[in-house]
Formats: C-alpha cells, sequence, structure tokens
C-alpha cells in the first residue's frame, strides 16, 4: 500500500499545479500525503532561493561574515541610506520575476524562499514591520501566483539566532533558545506574516524554524514548535506548517495528534558528504540506503507528509549527477517533496564544473563586489550584473533533477517544442526570449 501511495505521489507532479493554464490549490495533508481539494496527491519538487533574502557569502562570492555584518560594513563607509540602497539592490537583482519563470520552465512546482527576521523587523525596535521587507516576502508570493508555482516561506534565522551558523543572518548568536524575548518576537513574526497571507493558495507551507541546530535538546526544539504552530494557527487556522529535525532524525518528534498539532510537514535536509574529506559516490550511496529508510520508519509512525526542504550532492567527487538523479528517485518513490539547494551563485573565479551547489552559476571569471574597497558605484553595478540572465544553466544538475514525468510537464507548462528529449539547456534557449523580461 506505501508503494501505490508512493508511486501516485510521484505522478502528481503531472496534475497540480503544472498543467497549462492552472494556478496553485490550496493543499492539505491526508495522512502521508499532501493533497489536493479533490484528494490528489500532489508532489513538490523544486528549488531554493538562497542568498536572496538571507546572503551567505559562499553562495556570493565575495567576502563578509554575515549579512548584518555587510550592512554595517556598507554603513560605515557610505552612511545608512547607502546601505539601504545596496540592500535593496541586491533584493531587486538577485531574484527577479523571470527567475520565477525559469523555475516553471524547468518543470518545477515550488520555491522555497528563505528569510531572515531582520527582513522585517529592526532587532532594537522588534514588532515595527519594514515596509520594504514585506514588499519582498509580497513580491516572492505574487510572482509564485502568477507564475502558477508553491512557495513555501522559511523563517532562516530567528530572532537571536537558532544556532551560531552565519545563515541565521548573523553568525556567533544561538540566543534564541535562553531568550523569551526573541521567542516572543519569533512567534509574533509568523502571527503576522500567517494574517498577511491568510488564504492564499499559492503558499504551500511555512517552514518554522530553519535548522534549529543550536537547541539545547530535543525537548526545546518541540517547545519551540508548539510555540510557532500555535502561533500561525492564531491567525491562520488552515496553514500547512512545517517542522525540522536540525539533523538529529524524525524519532525526535513525537506524533502530531500528541500535541495537538494539525496540517504538519516533517523535514530533512540531506548532505550526504557534507565535511567529509575525499569523499566518494560509494559514500553518497551508503548514506541514501541508511538514512532515507530510516526517516520513512519515522514518518510512518508520525502518519505525516515529509518535505526534504534542502539537499545537495555538493560536488562531482560525491557522486555529481548520477548520486543527484539517486537522491531524487529515492525521494519520489517514497513520496517525499523536494527543494534542492540552491537556485544559483556567483564566484570572481567562476563556479567550477565539478561544483553541484546551483542551477545557474557564472562558469568563467565575473565582476563581485568588493565591499571593503569598491566606490559604491561600483557595488551597484556589479550587483547588477548578478542576475540570472548574465548566468549560465549546468546541465549536469538541471538534467539529473528531471525525468520524464517533469520533461512532460514542462511542455505543458511552457511553450516549449515537442518531440524527443531535449537537455536542459536546451529548454532554457527556446524559452529565454520570454523568460528575458524584467
Amino acid at each position: 500500500m506505501r508503494t501505490l501511495r508512493a508511486a501516485a505521489a510521484a505522478l502528481a507532479v503531472l496534475c497540480v499545479p503544472l498543467c497549462a493554464g492552472a494556478g496553485p490549490v490550496p493543499l492539505h495533508v491526508d495522512g502521508e500525503n499532501l493533497v489536493d481539494p479533490a484528494g490528489r496527491p500532489v508532489l513538490l519538487r523544486g528549488v531554493n532561493f538562497g542568498n536572496w533574502l538571507v546572503l551567505e557569502s559562499y553562495f556570493y562570492g565575495a567576502k563578509f561574515p554575515d549579512e548584518r555584518s555587510l550592512w554595517a560594513l556598507i554603513a560605515s563607509r557610505f552612511g545608512a541610506q547607502a546601505a539601504d540602497q545596496v540592500r535593496e539592490a541586491h533584493r531587486a537583482n538577485w531574484v527577479t520575476a523571470a527567475d520565477f519563470r525559469r523555475v516553471k520552465a524547468l518543470g518545477f512546482n515550488v520555491v522555497r524562499v528563505p528569510f531572515w527576521s531582520d527582513v522585517l523587523e529592526d532587532p532594537d525596535k522588534p514588532g515595527q514591520w519594514k515596509p520594504e521587507g514585506w514588499k519582498w516576502l509580497d513580491f516572492a508570493v505574487d510572482q509564485c501566483r502568477e507564475t502558477g508555482v508553491y512557495c513555501v516561506l522559511d523563517l532562516h534565522g530567528a530572532p537571536g539566532g537558532q544556532s551560531k551558523e552565519d545563515h541565521t543572518g548573523a553568525a556567533g548568536r544561538n540566543k534564541y533558545w535562553n531568550s523569551p524575548q526573541d521567542h516572543a518576537r519569533a512567534e509574533n513574526i509568523w502571527r503576522a506574516v500567517a494574517a498577511r497571507y491568510r488564504g492564499r493558495p499559492e503558499i504551500a507551507a511555512f517552514d518554522l524554524l530553519n535548522e534549529p541546530m543550536g537547541a539545547p535538546s530535543d525537548a526545546a526544539i518541540v517547545s519551540a514548535y508548539d510555540e510557532l504552530v500555535a502561533a500561525v494557527r492564531s491567525a491562520d487556522p488552515d496553514r500547512l506548517v512545517i517542522v525540522e529535525d536540525a539533523y538529529r532524525g524524525l524519532g525526535l518528534f513525537p506524533t502530531p495528534a500528541s500535541q495537538g498539532w494539525t496540517g504538519v510537514i516533517f523535514s530533512e535536509h540531506h548532505y550526504a558528504t557534507m565535511g567529509v574529506p575525499d569523499a566518494t559516490p560509494d559514500m553518497t550511496k551508503n548514506y541514501i540506503d541508511r538514512a532515507f529508510p530510516a526517516a520513512a520508519q519515522q514518518q510512518a509512525r508520525l502518519g505525516a507528509p515529509v518535505f526534504v526542504g534542502e539537499w545537495n550532492v555538493m560536488d562531482a567527487a560525491s557522486g555529481g549527477a548520477p548520486m543527484t538523479r539517486l537522491y531524487v528517485s529515492d525521494m519520489e518513490s517514497r513520496g517525499w517533496s523536494w527543494a534542492v539547494w540552491t537556485y544559483k551563485q556567483a564566484s570572481a573565479a567562476g563556479v567550477p564544473p565539478d561544483d553541484f551547489w546551483s542551477l545557474y552559476r557564472n562558469p568563467s571569471p565575473a565582476a563581485i563586489p568588493d565591499f571593503a574597497r569598491d566606490t559604491l558605484d561600483a557595488i551597484l553595478r556589479k550587483i547588477a550584473g548578478l542576475r540570472t540572465e548574465n548566468m549560465t544553466l549546468f546541465s549536469p544538475l538541471a538534467g539529473a533533477l528531471q525525468d520524464d514525468g517533469a520533461a512532460k510537464a514542462q511542455t505543458a507548462a511552457a511553450p516549449l517544442q515537442r518531440g524527443a528529449a531535449r537537455s536542459a539547456n536546451a529548454v532554457f534557449a527556446q524559452t529565454a526570449a520570454g523568460l528575458a523580461r524584467p
């Protein structure tokens, strides 16, 4: 029976929301499946818009400790108004409306949008919302509606920081867990987000707390999610929510019923050879063979859907395209939805072909902002040069992420030439004219 359910979920990529002319419809949880209003399983397959609403220096190809430090540096050099100008320029150029269309044309049906708390509020002025922050979340949600793909809004950096990682927006903190004030701020953020987007069907779910690795215990993670689920439910009783395992495994979670949780999706992130020296394809395969059945066993206990919100094979040494394909086929055989990390990256020297982190990149040297030395005009000019139309689609990754079903859905979703199977680069070339619009 699990095999039949998984097969049905895998086939759902051909259905809503990728059928021509169809927009996203509300999703619901039915046991281990995400389903549409007719009860048909829906499999979400997509990408992360990393380095957009929370910056990471590696994927920018620039040097800065974290996003908060970057804006402080620019403000110290040129003033606070200039820092605002650079921040807006980055957000307006790293992801544009055309990028949502690119996602759709490649056969995907979901975009995970990481953001951190400083997008919406100043840490010194909690609860005073930033209109310029709402503008970009509104843009993401609106573009998903117009393009016909789903959106997952992901709180990548909580107030105070849920770990010491730079991708929380400010490295070295991990204060969230011991701060009642930061807990309250996180609840307030989700309450406000839920109220603003109540009833928007293009939002598949809210990812409540990305990689809460700094938690002092499993119990602290569950308690935090109790608070955040309740905050969302107070403003939108029907919104699906995602809870993450902090790389500890889904075994840390009690069943949704025991916590009074409804509409919950469980999530793991998988980077099989992260930090492993001399990685090999066999290491990746062995990880998948071990970790995925263990997660499936926990899923059966929890009786809820699974969304692998981040994953990547990372490099050719770890298996490149063949292991990427194994990831996809194994996840989809289990009926798991997924979003690969990440959509795009930049590098001053050019991203090498053995790097599998991104779909779009500059394979040749590019002008990357030197925030510590460049003039303000040079920074703004270089930021504008990092738009995706100036980058190249990385075919080995794009092709491995797709299958025959995605290719068929792709043909229905965009005015592509019918006929024999084509490479991802050929698909992009045929839709380039429509995608070039800002």
